[in-house]
């Protein structure tokens, strides 16, 4: 009896070993805090209110479209965390030929219903960026 309680309690022991340790050689828990770092938090009500979420892009300057189905066009608060600088598009896969807002940094825009012209943008003057925004880049600062 004694030894079936030890080898329970063993057994036990090592799968909790075993359990842990896939994720330690595989750098998950290190991979996870590194990608909250640089990330882009969007809304679709003024003042970050939900629904949100929050991308993690390359920031290499890539081109990337807001998730869709879900925030493409409807987005009215936006802001990058304090690392990173961003460029905002009104088309799709970052055209050039469309409206754009640039260097946008933390803390963003509250309300963008609110906003008639942001610094750094080519919009047209009266220009409203209210669930306008379809693509971004990302940067490091």
């Amino acid at each position: 009896m004694l030894f079936s309680k030890v080898s329970l309690v063993l057994s036990g022991a090592a799968t909790a070993f075993c359990v842990a340790l896939p994720l330690a050689e595989n750098g998950l828990a290190t991979e996870t805090l590194q990608k909250r770092a640089g990330g882009l938090f969007f809304c679709k009500e003024p003042n970050f209110v939900q629904p949100c979420d929050q991308v993690f892009p390359p920031l290499d300057g890539s081109c990337h479209n807001f998730p869709q189905p879900g925030y493409h066009d409807v987005i009215t608060s936006i802001g990058p965390d304090s690392d990173i600088v961003c460029t905002l598009y009104a088309g799709t896969s970052c055209s050039e030929s469309e409206p754009k807002i640039d260097g946008v940094v933390t803390p963003g825009w509250t309300d963008l219903r609110n906003e008639v012209r942001p610094p750094g943008s080519n919009g047209t003057p009266g220009s409203n960026w209210d669930n306008a925004l379809d693509s971004y880049r990302c940067w490091r600062r």
